[in-house]
């Protein structure tokens, strides 16, 4: 029996399938030959990843290294910078007040605002603003400051002092600001002035405290003995000993004037004496003076500021001029007008407690050669 043929129709019906077929196989068969391709193309795509992310790793690691050893000269240059801007500037600054004050005591009126002009001035100086950064820390720069300090200094009290080393502490100021007493005055009030210090300044550590111009001039002083005795060499550059050592008469007139200013001081401090004109004075004096300076009167702070700020350092300035062999001596009119005083309370009186014990001691002290 023979098989039945196809119509042509149906025969390329047949075909046409089997193309397909075919042609769906080949199609597969070439997906899975490119996902064969793909794989292994990623595998070389993150082998290459891997070497450049360890490659980047490395760069990172020098590019961190490199901050890291770049950071510290950085942040010393800033630092450096920041020094030199805060000294430049404390320099103006400090230069613009001692100008104000200078100009403003020789024309002040009132003796206690010449003192706090005063105050104002010798506090104002470069040394006494160091602080412990940068190149304040610096011994050299120090006693660079120093030197300026006591330069200046030497040749203000030039402008003012009275003529031939003459010490006038009862001089007044006046409305004649280049007379001579008037200077003379402004003179007093700097040389009552010069122990103090600013509280920006923090302590010298060769002296464990902070400087003053009064405990520059008196170190200075009590070095002279070993210089002139060869002991003790002076640096060939500038040297604050230098500008002290220079001037025996100026400082001799500037001590003695602080030595008799301490009496007047307390005088003006404790009484009314200083508001009355020349005639009322001399009459008060003919009369004598009660000045109390006792606890009950002036309260614990009271005299506590009168023991701190006049009788403690009127005693180191004797003891001082002493250990330096210069004897402390009053005016004549300074003498009288202290002998005219009548001091409250006396050592004999009841109930005397220990700080009025103290001051008086003090005043003793003082007073006595």
């Amino acid at each position: 029996m023979k098989k039945p043929i196809l119509a042509p129709s149906s025969q390329i019906a047949v075909l046409g399938l089997i193309s397909a077929l075919g042609l769906s196989a080949c199609s597969e068969l070439k997906k899975v030959d490119e996902m064969k391709d793909n794989t292994s193309e990623m595998n070389n795509t993150t082998k290459t990843l891997g070497n450049e992310m360890g490659t980047t790793n490395e760069q990172m690691k020098e590019l961190l290294q490199i901050s890291k050893d770049n950071i510290a000269p950085t942040t010393g240059q800033v630092a450096k910078t920041s020094n030199e801007i805060l000294d430049a500037g404390r320099q103006g600054s400090a230069s613009e007040l001692r100008r104000a004050s200078m100009d403003k005591i020789t024309k002040v009126m009132s003796l206690q605002t010449r003192l706090a002009e005063a105050t104002l001035y010798v506090s104002s100086y470069e040394h006494q603003l160091l602080g412990d950064v940068g190149r304040d820390v610096d011994p050299e720069q120090r006693l660079l400051f120093y030197q300026q300090t006591l330069s200046e200094f030497m040749t203000r009290l030039d402008e003012l002092a009275p003529k031939h080393g003459r010490v006038w502490p009862e001089a007044k100021p006046n409305r004649n600001e280049h007379s001579e007493e008037n200077k003379a005055a402004a003179f007093n009030a700097m040389a009552f002035a010069i122990s103090k210090n600013n509280r920006k300044q923090f302590a010298d550590p060769a002296f464990g405290k902070p400087m003053s111009i009064y405990d520059l001039i008196i170190h200075a002083l009590k070095m002279k003995p070993e210089i002139d005795a060869g002991r003790v060499v002076l640096p060939a550059g500038p040297h604050y000993i230098k500008e002290v050592l220079s001037r025996p008469d100026r400082i001799r007139q500037l001590l003695q004037t602080r030595y008799n200013m301490f009496g007047l001081a307390l005088l003006s401090m404790t009484t009314d004496f200083a508001d009355y004109g020349i005639p009322g004075q001399a009459l008060k004096l003919a009369m004598k003076i009660d000045v109390d300076f006792s606890e009950a009167r002036l309260g614990v702070a009271g005299l506590a500021l009168i023991r701190e700020e006049l009788l403690e350092p009127a005693v180191q300035t004797k003891q001082d001029m002493l250990a330096i062999g210069l004897k402390p001596e009053f005016t004549t009119l300074n003498r009288f007008i202290l002998s005219r005083l009548n001091i409250r309370p006396t050592t004999q009186a009841a109930g005397l407690n220990g700080n009025d014990q103290a001051a008086l001691e003090l005043w003793q002290t003082y007073l006595n050669p």
